[in-house]
């Protein structure tokens, strides 16, 4: 691509954990804290997750929590703070502590791993995803995560193992299809990129991802009008990614639309993208 960018919408998927349902049923103040903590993980509302954050912590500062619910609590701000794209350090610590609280929480192992994925340390989060397969071994999730996690070491062969277990455990995913078409688009076969993209929606018409994705590939095609189509279609399901943002101004600024290009560069800026290219456009240092 001539922006020399590359920002494929691989999903890593979260992995929190439900309150054991004779815990839930105690209506004392420490328990409404961690099914507030809990609750989250079913929540994709910003406002509900930082409300929860605040919930953990004060779930976590009281000495009324067993072993099995402060591991599974670290567990969950684990999952919030990477959800909501926090600080990856403090996500991390607490994936740690829940991991050492209880070295048998798969889940833990997958939400570490993702940590470490973000700060660049794959092998330690391919160890860590290899751990929780070995204790739940038909886990969708740490094989989706496993395969996006191949996908980024550029193993694309391992990746496309790790997607298909997935596929067998559930033909319905949108995430399993999103992450192989994203496999499929990696190594220049867009035909089949662009039927897992169609696939994933099908099953999920809201699943800004793989209209992400598709956006990509029409990108490469230089059919810019249904790359901006596409990437509109993310920019609205998906309203906090930058990314859609940038990626619809450069099909507009292929299509000479420089106003609009212009609108949708900022607005990424807004979003947090600080690209080196995107700051160089705005006339922005940082």
């Amino acid at each position: 691509m001539r922006n020399g960018l590359l920002l494929l919408a691989i999903l890593i998927l979260p992995f929190g954990v439900v309150p054991n349902a004779a815990h839930a049923a105690d209506t004392s103040s420490e328990r409404w804290r961690i099914s507030k903590c809990f609750g989250a993980t079913q929540a994709t509302e910003k406002v509900v997750l930082r409300d929860a954050i605040g919930h953990c912590d004060i779930a976590l500062a009281t000495d009324q929590l067993s072993t099995f619910e402060r591991a599974r609590t670290y567990n969950n701000r684990c999952w919030i703070l990477l959800t909501l794209h926090m600080p990856t350090d403090l996500a991390l610590a607490d994936c740690a502590r829940a991991v050492d609280l209880d070295p048998e929480l798969a889940e833990a192992y997958v939400n570490r791993a993702r940590a470490l994925m973000k700060q660049g340390l794959f092998d330690a989060a391919k160890a860590d995803i290899l751990r929780s397969l070995q204790l739940v071994p038909d886990s969708r999730t740490a094989l989706i995560n496993l395969g996006a996690l191949q996908l980024r070491m550029d193993n694309f062969e391992a990746a496309m193992k790790a997607f298909d277990r997935a596929f067998a455990l559930n033909p319905q995913s949108a995430a399993a299809y999103n992450n192989r078409g994203s496999l499929y688009l990696q190594t220049g076969d867009y035909k089949m990129a662009l039927r897992d993209f169609d696939m994933a929606i099908a099953m999920q018409d809201d699943f800004a991802p793989a209209m992400f994705n598709r956006g990509i590939v029409f990108l490469r095609q230089g059919n810019y009008q249904a790359a901006r189509r596409a990437f509109s279609k993310a920019a609205r399901f998906g309203r906090q990614d930058g990314r859609a943002f940038l990626f619809r101004g450069f099909a507009h600024d292929a299509l000479e639309e420089r106003d609009r290009a212009l609108k949708d560069f900022n607005r990424a800026y807004q979003l947090g993208v600080r690209s080196r290219w995107l700051l160089g456009r705005l006339g922005r240092e940082s």
